[in-house]
Formats: structure tokens, sequence, C-alpha cells
């Protein structure tokens, strides 16, 4: 073997450096005796030393006598051991001996070892582990955005709420904007407005200048939480400050009082006003704040103006009109109509659509209309879901065909899927999940039950049995069907085991005992004045 000179301590003397190179071989081999065996740090320990005695002049020459496939095996078997932190403090030493590239010495094998141990530490909420280990990484030239996808980290961090980890992860990042960015963005997933403004702040501190998506993402969160008030508070923060807002600023503006469509259509006139051009995210919260104020009339005059100016709508667009809008108002030639309009577009529906279209039948009671409908949506390859089953259960029973009600539900609870007799090619692929009847389901089939308390009650329990409990909804069936059957007894009973339940009686439950007993007190009066008669 030749030996590099560098790592002979510089001798000039051929002869007299033969002694030393004697002992560098031999110190060579128990470098690699302890990399193989995983004892890393006591492998860079000895390195030290002879730098130390001037035996070795340099590192990285002497590391490769050693051998970098010995250097990559011991960190292989350590991290196969679950032992990051000590992979990391080896890196860190390397760094230390001036060795400015310790990834080499991992391999790609061992680099992906680090990964999947970085994300093993984020799925067993280990989060400030895994960033202690990733600051520590990133001193010694590792990209940390190649060692943990950004959103998993952030996400982790939001679920935790704990934006100061999460701060500590953005300035590992290369553009702290954009990270702060996404930070807020998935603190306002998860509904943490506090954290969202902590991390807005934190931003502002550093110098850097909050661009526009950041006040997109702090007024939606206002949305998101409720606050209106201080979302408008920041919107005309920004008029003040003679911003110039862009589309994106004012749909979160307009979706933060989708709650108030007329606060939402002054928005949009002033947006009109101030030749921002409307897209269709902006139609498609126009069209949600219509369908919370139920108006029908409004969403079909914004739906031909988004036709006349060619805005291609999507599949949220129509799914937001055939949901409700339509839907509760009772028009269905105009939602079919809608559906062919989507279909001629080349938008596919989804299960929210297929959904809306099966609840805009059953709304009506039309049970054979709602079963075509729904045949048409497994035929297309559409999943339903508990949503859908249950407007199938509420066609029946609205209907009058409580028996047919019963048998899709019987389907439904023994193979966790509702067919009803639907061919299907590939039924495995559509039905791939097993879906369980929820408290809607069981409260529909107690409706089914009609002037049969019994049986309204052994549906009750049954729902109790499948882990389920009866909500207020629930208490109310029962209570009209004991008075639909005349047991003014019975209804006082389930009114008061209701609140033995603890479930506390609101206007609906109030509302449907005093209507018991003042139908026995009608049915008292009508069968006195009949026998005077």
């Amino acid at each position: 073997m030749a030996l590099p000179h560098s790592w002979l301590g510089g001798a000039a003397n051929p002869a007299a450096s033969a002694p030393a190179a004697t002992s560098n071989l031999f110190y060579v081999g128990e470098a690699k005796r302890l990399a193989r065996r995983g004892r890393l740090i006591e492998m860079i320990g000895l390195v030290q030393e002879r730098l130390e005695h001037g035996a070795v002049g340099d590192a990285r020459a002497f590391l490769e006598v050693v051998g970098i496939h010995a250097v990559r095996d011991g960190c292989v078997s350590v991290l196969e051991q679950r032992r990051l932190p000590y992979v990391v403090e080896f890196c860190r030493a390397l760094s230390e001996l001036g060795i400015s590239s310790p990834s080499d010495y991992l391999g790609r094998y061992g680099l992906q070892l680090v990964i999947d141990e970085c994300g093993r530490l984020l799925q067993e909420n280990r989060v400030e582990e895994c960033i202690r280990c990733l600051e520590r990484l990133a001193k010694c030239g590792f990209v940390v955005k190649n060692l943990v996808k950004p959103t998993l980290c952030m996400e982790a961090c939001a679920r935790m709420h704990n934006t100061a980890l999460a701060l500590r992860y953005a300035c590992l990042l290369p553009d702290i904007l954009q990270s702060c960015n996404m930070i807020m963005q998935k603190f306002r997933d998860q509904g943490d407005l506090q954290s969202v403004f902590q991390v807005f702040q934190a931003l502002e501190s550093t110098g850097v200048r909050p661009d526009m998506y950041s006040y997109c993402i702090l007024i939606d969160a206002c949305g998101r939480c409720g606050d209106a008030e201080k979302a408008t508070a920041i919107f005309e923060g920004l008029l003040k400050a003679g911003t110039v807002l862009n589309v994106y600023v004012c749909n979160s503006m307009m979706n933060a009082h989708a709650g108030n469509i007329q606060h939402v259509l002054r928005l949009y006139r002033q947006m009109q006003g101030s030749g921002i051009a409307a897209d269709v995210t902006t139609y498609n919260i126009v069209f949600k704040a219509c369908r919370l104020s139920k108006n029908p009339v409004l969403a079909l005059r914004l739906y031909e103006e988004l036709k006349a100016k060619e805005i291609k709508m999507n599949v949220l667009s129509y799914g937001t009109l055939i949901q409700v809008i339509f839907g509760e108002a009772k028009m269905l030639d105009r939602v079919f109509q809608m559906k062919h309009d989507m279909d001629s577009t080349g938008i596919v529906p989804n299960v929210v659509t297929w959904t809306s279209l099966v609840g805009a039948c059953s709304k009506g009671a039309l049970v054979e209309k709602t079963l075509q409908v729904y045949q048409d949506m497994v035929q297309a390859g559409c999943t339903p879901n508990a949503f859908t089953y249950n407007f199938l259960l509420s066609a029946c029973v609205d209907g009058g065909q409580s028996d047919k009600a019963h048998k899709l539900f019987r389907e439904w609870k023994t193979s966790g899927r509702i067919l009803a007799g639907i061919e299907v090619q590939d039924e495995s692929a559509i039905f791939s999940e097993w879906v369980r009847p929820d408290s809607v389901a069981y409260n529909t089939m107690m409706r089914a039950c009609d002037k049969l308390p019994k049986q309204a009650e052994a549906v009750m329990q049954e729902m109790v049995s499948s882990g389920l409990r009866p909500d207020k909804r629930s208490w109310c069936i029962l209570i009209n069907s004991y008075g639909c059957n005349g047991d003014k007894q019975g209804a006082v009973q389930a009114f008061q085991r209701m609140g033995r339940s603890g479930i506390i009686a609101d206007v609906v439950a109030y509302t449907a005992i005093i209507k018991v007993r003042f139908e026995s007190r009608i049915s008292f009066v009508l069968h006195v004045f009949c026998h005077r008669s």
C-alpha cells in the first residue's frame, strides 16, 4: 500500500518516517475495527489523538486509508439500531476535524436511513428531538429540506401548537418568507389563530416584509376561526396603507364574511370597482354565501354572469350549486341541467357532486329518482359515503317506503355498503372500505317506525349497542313516536329519560313534549264533545 505523505506527519526524511508509518498502520487497523463495530465516536477520538501527536497531518487522508466503506458500514449499523443522535454527533465531530462533507461518510443507504429516522421521530411525535438533529446536521452541511419533507415537520409542529419549534425549523430552510407562510397555513388549518399571528409577528421581526400571500393566510385564518372583525381590521389596514390588493386577498376577505351575503356582495362590487377581475374562486365563495343565506335566485344570476364571462367552473362550483342552493329550493330541473352543463365541459363529478344530486332527489321524496341517480353514481365508478347512504334511507322514509328503507339499512349494516341490487363490474374497487351506519342513519330508521314506539325503542337500543350515543334528535323522534301512538305517558317518560342520559332539552325537545300533551287534551275534548252529542 502506498501511504499518503500527508498522514505521515509531513516528515522530510523517509528513513525517519518509516517507524511513524508502521505505527500509523497499526492505528489505521484499529480505526477500521472501531468503524466496522459502529464505535464511530471512539474512532474520531483516535484520529484526533494522532493529529495532536503530529503523527497524522490530515484527517481526511487518514480516513481514506481507513476506508470509506468501513465507516459507512459502521454508520449503517448504528442507524439500523435507531441511534440517529449518535450518527449526528459523529457528523459534528467530522466537521470539527475540518471535513466539509460528512454526508460522504454515510453513503446513499446511510443517508436514506437518516431520512427514515427523521420521519419516524415525527410519526412518534418526538418533534423537538427531530428538529434538534436537523439543526446539528444543518451545521454539518446537510440540506435540511432533503432530509424531511417540510410540510410534514410543519404539520407536526402545528398539531402540537408549538410556534417556537416551528420557527426553529423555518430558520433551517433557505426561504424564510415562504417557510413562515407555510407554517402559518398549517396553524390556520389547526384553527390556531393565536399561533398564526405569532408566526406572522416573528416574520416581521426578522425584517422580512410579509407578502400578499401572508395577508391572505392571516385573513383566511380569522375567517375560519370566526373572527371576521379581525379580518376586516387587517383588510382595512392594507387599504389605508395604500397596498395594491389582488384577487387572492379579496377572496380571503369574502370567505371570512361568507356568512353575511350583503357584506360579500359589497366586497364583490368593491373588487369590480377596483378593476380586480374575479376568478372561479371568487364565484365559488359567492355561491357559498348564497348557500348559507339560502338564496338560489342570486346564485342563478351569478351563474349566468359567470358563463357570460366564459370563466371555467370547477367541480367545487358545480358541487356547491347542486348541493345546497338548488337542492334546498327543490329546483330539480335546474339541478339536472347543471349536471348536463358539467358533463358537457368534461368535468367529472366527485362524491360530493353525486351525493348532492342524490340529496336533491331525496329532499323531494322521489324514491325511484333517488335510486336511479345512485345507480348512475355507482356505475360511474364513484364510491358512495355515509352521506349518500343516509340520503337513500331518507328518500325511502319520506316517500312512504319504510319497508325499502329497512331492507337497505339491513344491507348497510351487514355488508358495510348499499348495493341496492345494482350490477357493478368491479364491486371491490368501488366499495373498498367498510362504512358503518352513523347516528343520522339510526335516527332516520327511528323515523321509519312512525307510530310504533316499541320498534323505535329497539332501533335506539341497537344504536347504543353499535357504540353510538343517541342525540337530541333521537330522543325527539322517540317522543314523537309515542305521541303519534297516543301514548302520552310513554312520551313523558322518554322526555325524562333524555334528561337522565345527560342531554339538556332544547326548544325542539320541549316543543315535541308540549305537542304530545296538547294533542292528548284535544283528543280528550273531542271525545267528550262527541259523547255528549
